[in-house]
């Protein structure tokens, strides 16, 4: 279930779980042209492990000062993982993970803005590629070179 509201420059989602076994809340703010998440609470009470056991419940918060941050009109995606630590004993795992506050035409997301982790994952790809072809020409070349040096030698007789 989800609920909140949206204001002029403030927002705030609140996604919870059937039986209020689980609740994240979301904060969002924006100033000027950008949108970010600026408090990030969890909520979950999961069932005892045993019958007459206690029920324990595991809450935190985040807060910082620009988090998912997107300019407004865009969306905040990430594919990798996030993991935020809420608590001590509360971790939340966001996988994948997009989100648009304020000017969201026609309820659609808007044009992406990729997370450092995601970005991270293609600077990599392409580095090795880089050095692999690389590799390659060196090889080549060095044969290539070698070969055409042989060929000025005297031939026997």
């Amino acid at each position: 279930m989800s609920s909140g509201y949206c204001g002029e420059d403030a927002a705030v989602l609140c996604l919870t779980l059937l039986g209020n076994a689980a609740r994240l809340q979301f904060t969002f703010r924006k100033e000027k042209d950008i949108f970010f998440v600026t408090n990030l609470t969890a909520r979950v009470s999961p069932l005892p492990v045993c019958q007459g056991c206690a029920n324990k419940t595991y809450s935190g918060s985040v807060a910082h000062d620009k988090l998912f941050a997107a300019a407004d009109g865009q969306s905040f995606k990430c594919k990798s993982e996030n993991v935020l630590l809420t608590s001590s004993e509360l971790r939340i795992k966001l996988v994948p993970l997009q989100m648009q506050a304020f000017s969201v035409p026609k309820g659609q997301y808007g044009k992406e803005v990729e997370c450092w982790a995601d970005f991270n994952k293609w600077v990599i790809a392409i580095s090795i590629g880089a050095i692999v072809v690389t590799f390659f020409l060196i090889v080549v070349l060095t044969f290539l070179f070698i070969r055409d040096h042989h060929r000025h030698s005297y031939d026997r007789l």
